[in-house]
């Protein structure tokens, strides 16, 4: 914007606030270890030790429920095991994808949902009792639960489209998005045809994938944003449900069959590495190497600054002493427990003051090639209950994690060396939208700590000025559940480190996430999602905001996208790029401003080519061509630029309150009016420009314009 005034004619105070419950943090340690879990324990190692080749592959909840269905006795009760009512429950196998293995499962009475060559991967449903002989087979790498998947959570526009003031954009520079292909992965689009009925969504410029529509109804919403800020674009979608490699190829088939050039998804899975690029982070660096720009939902997993990380990142600290020589009688003399740091000291536990989603520990392993057998268990507040752990085997061909469902508050985690054998590695403990008593920054996980996407946090839009714009004058703040950065990196996408030999804190390479901040708490008309808050929200706010710069510039690489959303966006929380809002709040007119796009036949904006070198300004009450009187402005340019303009005029950008420019060409007018400038505008002249505003009420009021101009 060339020139921005904002006029006080009356004092004026804002108060922003945010409203939250955050659980006050214990201070009291937890007890020491109890006789009863010391026995709990050392009945779960005795059962880890005892398992058979076929059983090592069965992740530890699955194995368990598949004992407990047989008649035999468990350590510990199954979590995050949907068995049906048939006795079946669905599973992911990692084999190679061939009829014979097809063919396998079937004769077992399994049937086959879905399968991936690509990525050797198969889903099935299974009867529990077939899951050891299904294991058992050569070919069969592992068994596991289906890893959980969350969302980042018209008549109608949101109002995240003044909020980042692309309504600016498309009246100034006459952009729809028209051209573009915008594609949006989520849940599911159920109420997608009752809001093309209710011209919401266009009734035809919409594409699903075939068979990829998915159930639920926030893919809808998400589409909803999107076309609010950009009306004139193709829409597409496809579902994220059926397992990350059923996300990783609808990533690619949205680019390859649909052709789309931007993508945003607000899913994740509670199984992805944050270490390492695995299936859909490799589809998300696909499709952007082949100039797609991918947008990605931050998460809603809380940051370490407002005191609501589920996260939990350090080395493993060995307490440097087994089972036996920290709990006399336990009689267990091989492995140790990790250390968290605590106010008092060093403890052995880790509380869940708020519960979240599952309990997930990842460790600084490549994936399919772990040897460093980490185990992690869930106890009662006191530490005399053991509630399960997930202590699968990881002998040099296996996936870095360890999974337990349903962590509830006041719970106790506790990691575990079995053997005592493994290196020290890097480890990430995640609650998913719990919080940690002791936590660290770095709740973004998974693809959207991908290099090849554009990372979005998330701030409530109600804290815009009363114009609704996100202004640089404003206080506004990222969400309390906001997911922070950085992501720490220690693998390629093929499992090669970036620091050989180091996997502690000092190893690896960080990546400053979140990229930029947008709007949450914004308006649909999509049942479910009429006030829609989160980072699934923030995401189609970028999108659209990309979709514009897209068509302003077709030629445009995502990356080059992606420097003018941050270069332009407002700064805020801590002074230039933070770990929660990134580089800050997008703005859409600002991005395609400095895109150098070209306005009309012959017609540039030239903001950049003029100086505003002084400016002077009145207010007369008593001018009666306005109720409330006449501001007028007089400001003075200079042409700085080596070139020659003729056809110069300045077109408001933004006139707020209701007010008009009284002088405009043609006559009174608001946005989108223009005032020519007489004359030609030479290299190096120097000339005056006035602006008469007519004021409805004397009170505060913003005035933006442009300036543009023909080259001689």
């Amino acid at each position: 914007m060339l020139m921005r005034v904002t006029y006080a004619l009356t004092a004026l105070v804002w108060l922003v606030g945010l409203a939250g419950t955050v659980p006050v943090r214990s201070q009291a340690e937890p007890a020491q270890i109890s006789p009863n879990l010391a026995r709990q324990l050392r009945a779960v190692m005795a059962e880890k030790k005892s398992r058979t080749a076929a059983q090592k592959k069965i992740n530890t909840s699955l194995l368990m429920a598949v004992k407990q269905h047989r008649g035999e006795a468990t350590p510990f009760n199954p979590r995050g095991v949907n068995i049906a009512k048939d006795g079946t429950v669905v599973v992911d196998i990692k084999c190679p994808v061939t009829d014979r293995m097809t063919d396998a499962i079937e004769a077992m009475g399994g049937t086959v949902l879905n399968r991936h060559p690509r990525y050797d991967t198969i889903r099935a449903r299974m009867q529990l009792a077939q899951i050891e002989t299904l294991a058992s087979k050569s070919e069969v790498r592992s068994v596991r639960i289906p890893a959980p998947m969350v969302t980042r959570q018209g008549a109608v526009v949101t109002e995240g489209d003044r909020a980042h003031r692309a309504d600016e954009a498309r009246s100034t520079f006459g952009l729809d998005g028209s051209g573009v292909k915008v594609c949006a992965i989520s849940d599911g689009v159920d109420d997608l045809a009752s809001r093309q009925a209710a011209g919401e969504l266009p009734a035809d410029d919409v594409e699903v994938l075939d068979g990829q529509a998915g159930v639920g109804s926030e893919g809808t919403a998400l589409l909803e944003i999107i076309h609010d800020m950009a009306p004139g674009v193709y829409l597409g979608f496809a579902t994220a449900f059926g397992g990350q490699e059923q996300f990783a190829t609808n990533i690619l088939n949205l680019r390859d069959v649909i052709g789309c050039d931007i993508i945003i998804d607000d899913v994740g899975y509670l199984f992805q590495s944050p270490f390492q690029a695995g299936v859909v982070s490799q589809a998300v660096e696909a499709v952007a190497a082949d100039g797609a720009v991918y947008i990605s939902s931050a998460g809603n997993d809380g940051s370490k600054a407002k005191g609501t990380s589920g996260t939990y990142e350090a080395e493993f600290v060995d307490s440097d002493a087994n089972f036996e020589d920290l709990f006399p009688g336990s009689g267990m003399t091989f492995g140790s427990l990790h250390m968290f740091p605590s106010d008092n000291g060093l403890r052995i536990s880790n509380q869940i003051l708020f519960s979240g989603s599952a309990l997930v520990l990842h460790w600084a392993d490549p994936l399919g090639g772990s040897a460093n057998d980490y185990d992690l268990c869930l106890a009662n507040d006191d530490l005399s209950i053991l509630f399960g752990c997930s202590n699968a085997i990881q002998d040099g061909d296996d996936d870095p994690f360890e999974f337990i469902g349903f962590a509830p508050s006041g719970s106790q985690a506790m990691i575990v060396n079995f053997d005592d054998e493994a290196e020290t590695r890097f480890l990430h403990l995640q609650t998913f939208e719990g919080i940690l008593e002791e936590s660290t920054t770095g709740n973004i996980f998974g693809h959207p700590g991908s290099d090849a996407a554009i990372t979005v946090g998330a701030a409530d839009v109600n804290q815009a000025s009363a114009n609704g714009v996100f202004g640089p004058e404003d206080i506004v703040e990222s969400e309390f559940f906001s997911s922070d950065g950085p992501r720490h990196v220690f693998f390629d996408a093929a499992g090669n480190p970036f620091t050989p030999g180091n996997f502690t804190s000092t190893g690896g390479i960080v990546r400053q996430k979140p990229d930029v901040t947008a709007a949450d708490g914004v308006t649909t008309t999509t049942p479910g999602f009429e006030t829609f808050f989160g980072t699934s929200a923030s995401a189609p706010h970028v999108a659209g905001a990309a979709a514009l710069l897209k068509q302003a510039d077709p030629t445009l690489t995502p990356d080059e996208i992606e420097d003018l959303l941050e270069s332009t966006a407002t700064d805020i929380e801590d002074a230039g790029f933070d770990d929660t809002s990134g580089f800050g709040l997008i703005d859409a007119f600002d991005a395609v401003e400095e895109s150098d796009f070209e306005n009309g036949d012959g017609e540039e904006l030239i903001n950049d080519a003029l100086s505003l070198d002084d400016l002077d300004t009145a207010f007369d009450p008593g001018d009666t061509r306005a109720p409330a009187g006449v501001f007028t402005i007089e400001a003075t340019f200079t042409n700085i630029s080596a070139d020659s303009f003729m056809d110069v005029f300045f077109e408001v950008a933004e006139l707020t309150g209701g007010n008009m420019l009284l002088n405009a060409d043609g006559g009174p007018g608001g946005v989108g009016s223009r005032v020519s400038v007489p004359g030609d505008v030479n290299s190096g002249d120097t000339f005056t420009q006035t602006f008469e505003i007519g004021l409805q009420e004397a009170s505060p009021f913003r005035f933006f314009v442009d300036a543009f101009g023909t080259p001689r």
